[in-house]
């Protein structure tokens, strides 16, 4: 082969590694851009203002268990996304001794909550445990009720329910 056919081979491998490079950069520009966060924190406070001292359990799969008991009491986990796979989490909540007042949340679900108008603008997620439900907001001072709850008898207060969800059209 003579010196400027390997010049030539050489240049072609070049141009040619060159475009899947950039085939990757804008495909990874293009998956980023619809998520403005890569790390996510994620509270659930006691917003429960009665005066009444009653307990908040919860147990979040993946994470852990807590219970709060205190007025404004928090409980919150960080974590960084992956933007190949669906990043959710899920909690069960029930207030009370008994247990009575029970619901089941998606605390975080990357597709819902990475948009502007959730916790993609700050990459903080609140939910606000009260008396009549389960609010959101993500700047722990506009809330939305997204939950109510659920009553469950006190003899079957091992099962969760399914969650639900407010309608988008209803007020707190």
């Amino acid at each position: 082969m003579s010196k400027s056919s390997v010049n030539l081979f050489f240049l072609l491998a070049i141009v040619v590694v060159s475009l899947f490079i950039t085939q990757a950069v804008a495909v990874s520009v293009q998956d980023k851009g619809k998520h403005t966060h890569y790390k996510y924190t994620v509270y659930i406070l006691n917003g429960c203002e009665s005066g009444i001292e009653m307990p908040i359990h919860g147990q979040c799969f993946h994470v852990g268990n807590f219970t709060l008991i205190r007025l404004w009491q928090q409980y919150h986990w960080s974590f960084s996304v992956s933007y190949t796979k669906d990043v959710t989490y899920q909690c069960n909540l029930s207030r009370g001794y008994s247990r009575s007042q029970r619901q089941s949340i998606v605390a975080f679900n990357l597709d819902r909550d990475s948009d502007e108008r959730r916790c993609g603008g700050t990459g903080e997620c609140y939910w606000k445990i009260t008396e009549v439900g389960i609010y959101f907001g993500n700047n722990n001072s506009t809330w939305t009720k997204a939950y109510n709850w659920s009553s469950i008898p006190d003899h079957n207060n091992s099962r969760f329910v399914r969650p639900q969800q407010l309608p988008k059209n209803a007020s707190p």
